[in-house]
């Protein structure tokens, strides 16, 4: 008899060989700081919030939110797509506007799961290192243009994992300066951000702007993203997603997260918590870039010391992310999230290696 595991059905070439996953088998762990959820305190709000046996019942029909998205913003409601998490969002956008012979450019390190989602697309992809300082504009329009090849360029603001920020005039510019190229504007911690450009970013029809419920307002466990930009934009995703891709309790949820709005409480002792964390951390001699997001960003001399800092939080039952030891510029870096809660946040500074015993 033949080895079926050789003659079975094979998957195609090309597949990404580790899936998407976070160390979640560590039951000593009981403070995870590793993913950027957003702050508790606004996920209690809703924790007791009533669910309706329709709601169960039925399949979702998310032209609720959709609406009430388009007021938010300005815009109409077939300018709103609704999706499974703002990365369920990204793949659509990659299955939609991208295939071989297509390019996928954005600065890096960016969101893990993007090149996978260009890769199965079987696009090509162009990054462009962004590590400090100001976003490389040029070597950006450089790499989107070469070639004439049809190219659609992911910005990041507040970036992840660095924290970086481009401003709403240079998000602009770059998008009005490449007309022909669909520019995806990832604001997934806009809320933790000093200034918000979505609405700079509507005006402009070669744009699309992608959102989430899952960090400012803190129900990452809704799974509820959304996408704005030109209706012919949007009726591509719509044509490219699940016809059901948010459950209707979530949807709910959401709409009424909406209609609330962010705890900014909670908003405001992130901002506060990563400053103070900032300094923590360079005290202790790492780098850290200017933290503008829900978490902070550091990076240290020696791959070494970013194996002590998290072994020592895991050992107090903290956990933090950290990267894979063969990129050259993550390998020495840690990204710890600011949990919006005092006494989370007291914990974790005591726990940091060099802490007062006080």
């Amino acid at each position: 008899m033949n080895d079926s595991s050789t003659d079975g059905p094979r998957p195609r070439d090309g597949l990404p060989t580790r899936a998407y996953t976070r160390p979640q088998d560590d039951a000593h762990i009981d403070l995870w700081l590793d993913s950027n959820e957003g702050p508790a305190a606004n996920a209690r709000r809703f924790a007791s919030a009533p669910t309706e046996v329709e709601a169960l019942r039925s399949y979702p029909n998310d032209r609720a939110l959709r609406l009430a998205l388009a007021a938010r913003f300005g815009v109409g409601e077939e300018q709103v797509a609704i999706g499974t998490g703002a990365d369920e969002l990204l793949d659509r956008i990659c299955r939609a506007f991208l295939a071989p012979g297509r390019r996928l450019c954005a600065p890096s390190p960016c969101f893990p799961m993007l090149p996978r989602y260009g890769q199965l697309a079987g696009a090509e992809l162009a990054w462009v290192p962004w590590h400090d300082g100001a976003l490389p504009t040029a070597a950006l329009l450089a790499r989107t243009q070469l070639d004439g090849r049809p190219t659609v360029l992911f910005l990041t603001t507040p970036n992840n994992p660095t924290g970086l920020v481009i401003g709403a005039a240079e998000l602009v510019a770059i998008a009005a300066a490449l007309p022909q190229t669909l520019v995806v504007a990832d604001l997934a911690y806009v809320e933790f951000a000093d200034d918000d450009p979505t609405a700079a970013l509507l005006a402009l029809p070669n744009v699309l702007v992608v959102r989430t419920f899952s960090k400012g307002f803190g129900l990452a466990g809704l799974r509820v993203g959304y996408a704005m930009g030109a209706a012919e934009v949007i009726a591509a995703l719509t044509v490219c997603g699940s016809p059901f891709p948010v459950a209707a309790p979530s949807l709910a949820l959401a709409l009424l997260a909406l209609q609330t709005g962010p705890d900014g409480d909670a908003i405001a002792a992130v901002r506060r918590e990563r400053e103070l964390l900032a300094l923590e951390l360079r005290r202790r001699g790492f780098a850290v870039s200017p933290p503008a997001a829900n978490f902070v960003f550091a990076r240290a001399d020696r791959r070494e010391q970013v194996e002590a800092l998290a072994a020592t939080l895991r050992q107090r039952g903290i956990q933090i992310r950290t990267f894979a030891p063969d990129d050259e510029f993550l390998a020495r870096a840690v990204r710890i999230t600011c949990p919006g809660d005092a006494e989370a946040f007291r914990r974790l500074c005591a726990a940091l290696p060099g802490a007062d015993a006080r």
